[in-house]
């Protein structure tokens, strides 16, 4: 056995022996020159494996946590590119290649595409459903590209990074659920580091079972999940485009069928046409994939899967608030264990905004109509006042010091959420503004159109700019000012 320092060292974290057997197996089988070393912890006590193509470290070990088990192998691996993965997958040919290939001295995070253990038509089938980015919202586990993907597309199933960004990261996190142990991780990384895909990097990965009963039921518990995380860790889950629309939309389904009784059937019925249609656009990519005979299999396990995240979704929201409370405010409240006035003001700011669209909106009995109107235009200096103070904020060397982008993005969820509630509310003078929407002309005559459409397409330019990774740096923050605070002038111009 070569007991030199290895270039390569790969990181398995074992609960599944047998997987894990089958694991080490494939990567004697494979027909490479590179030298590495697989460190396992976990359950090995009944893993039976010899071989002198490579070192490995079997390390016993009760804690069950996943990272906990990483971390011990951690400590006792040698090569200066670090691989993670599961168990329960594998190796292709040509992944040790790619793996070592990876520049120790740079900051390059890679992951790979995986393919199905069980070779049959249902896994395949079930395979071919979730490698469709419209059904699973994300690339991660499927991309076949060589690209630059998001910090959450890179699971700990095949991971592969330089030694030294560990170290500057830190290492996986053992305080935390095992099932967003990459995710937290990843999300550490992007302040070192840049993710992407490579096509080299293939394995085979069980995660795609011979029953789509088994499968769904392993899905819906996923979903549940998901509705749970994003209560108890929205720090996380907050910043994952994807899951905030798989949570939001169990809840628009909702809203829609208690929405004034026309408004609410014309988006219900506008919804039912999306999603029709969504499906039969579907239909080539599933021929493709699995032929003509598959077909009805793989739309009928599509929209099944569909269904059970919308339905897993909102049960594991409820769920996690009667567990943890409304948890959410908390990160945007304090951070590091210090008060963050910035939030404070900024908090304030979008419940000012709130009570002034409600109160304009649906004004009470005991207030005068001229307050009424004041308060609602309120909701129009508020927006301009936060324009102004994200445009000038970057400027004070305190914000430079403490700066935090989720500060932005409640900042700006916050505006672009209220400003569209304005516009599809209902107006006083008893209809719906885009009950005009037949006659162009008519709407755009409307006073509230004017008033209030700049504001929302500064708040939803915002938003977008926020979610696409743009504000990042302190400069970044000038430009988001940029794209709400002219225009929120453009609006109090338009109302002047």
């Amino acid at each position: 056995m070569n007991t030199s320092k290895p270039c390569l060292s790969i990181i398995i974290a074992c609960s599944r022996p047998a997987a894990l057997t089958r694991c080490l197996e494939a990567f004697a089988t494979l027909d490479s020159v590179v030298d590495f070393e697989v460190i396992c912890a976990g359950d090995v006590s009944g893993v039976d494996f010899q071989t002198d193509r490579f070192e490995f470290k079997l390390i016993p070990c009760v804690e069950t946590h996943a990272n906990v088990r990483r971390n011990l192998a951690l400590d006792e691996s040698r090569g200066e590119i670090i691989a993670f993965m599961d168990d329960d997958a594998y190796p292709r040919e040509g992944w040790l290649e790619a793996a070592a290939s990876i520049d120790p001295d740079g900051g390059i995070v890679c992951t790979g595409p995986e393919v199905p253990h069980c070779d049959s038509d249902v896994a395949w089938t079930i395979y071919a459903v979730n490698s469709n980015v419209a059904v699973a919202g994300t690339k991660s586990h499927v991309n076949t590209e060589p690209e630059s993907v998001a910090w959450y597309q890179v699971p700990f199933c095949n991971c592969v990074l330089p030694r030294k960004l560990i170290e500057s990261a830190g290492k996986p996190a053992e305080g935390i659920p095992w099932d967003m142990d990459d995710f937290e991780f990843c999300m550490r990384l992007r302040e070192y580091a840049r993710f992407k895909n490579n096509p080299a990097l293939s394995i085979v990965h069980d995660r795609y079972p011979d029953s789509v009963l088994h499968h769904l039921k392993y899905r819906f518990k996923l979903r549940v999940r998901t509705g749970e995380k994003i209560i108890s860790h929205p720090e996380i889950y907050g910043s994952i485009l994807p899951v905030l629309v798989a949570c939001a939309s169990p809840w628009t389904l909702v809203f829609m069928i208690f929405l004034d009784q026309g408004l609410g059937q014309v988006l219900l019925f506008g919804l039912l046409a999306l999603v029709l249609f969504g499906i039969a656009a579907q239909v080539p990519e599933g021929v493709k994939k699995v032929g003509e005979s598959g077909i009805f299999r793989y739309l009928s396990i599509m929209i099944a899967q569909q269904v059970l995240t919308v339905v897993g979704v909102g049960i594991g929201t409820v769920s996690g608030l009667c567990r943890y409370g409304f948890k959410p405010w908390s990160i945007f409240l304090r951070r590091e264990g210090r008060d963050n006035p910035l939030f404070v003001y900024g908090l304030a700011g979008l419940i000012g905004c709130f009570l002034s669209w409600a109160l304009g909106h649906y004004p009470v009995d005991w207030m005068p109509s001229s307050l009424s109107w004041l308060v609602h235009k309120g909701f129009i200096l508020l927006l301009t006042g936060l324009g102004a103070v994200l445009f000038l904020l970057p400027s004070l060397g305190s914000f430079r010091r403490n700066f935090n982008g989720k500060q932005v993005r409640l900042l700006s969820a916050g505006v672009s959420v209220l400003g569209l509630v304005t516009v599809f509310s209902h107006h006083p003078d008893g209809h719906f503004i885009f009950s005009h929407l037949s006659d162009l002309s008519e709407l755009t005559a409307h006073a509230t159109f004017w008033i209030e459409l700049p504001v929302i397409l500064g708040g939803i330019g915002l938003l977008i700019a926020s979610f696409k990774g743009m504000i990042r740096s302190v400069s970044a923050v000038r430009w988001a000012g940029v794209l709400l605070f002219p225009s929120a002038l453009i609006a109090l111009a338009s109302h002047a």
